[in-house]
């Protein structure tokens, strides 16, 4: 099974959503904190990130990020 995101830009945040659950959470702009369970309840506690934030960052560094934003909100 494939899992798949859209992204979206908000004011203060991003909002990525899983296409397969439909699970929306929130991850700030300095991609230090997101709303899911398991940065909340776990990761927070222990200094890491959630996958949702690490993906967020490695779509940031690919140099694609500008370019994934666009074809996400169309």
């Amino acid at each position: 099974m494939k899992i798949s995101y859209q992204i979206v830009e908000a004011i203060d945040t991003y909002l990525i959503k899983n296409t397969l659950t439909n699970s929306i959470y929130e991850v700030d702009k300095n991609f230090r904190t997101c709303s899911c369970p398991d940065y909340i309840y776990r990761k927070s506690k222990q200094g890491q990130e959630c996958k949702h934030i690490l993906l967020l960052k490695s779509f940031k560094l690919s140099g694609n990020w500008e370019i994934i934003l666009q074809k996400l909100q169309k």
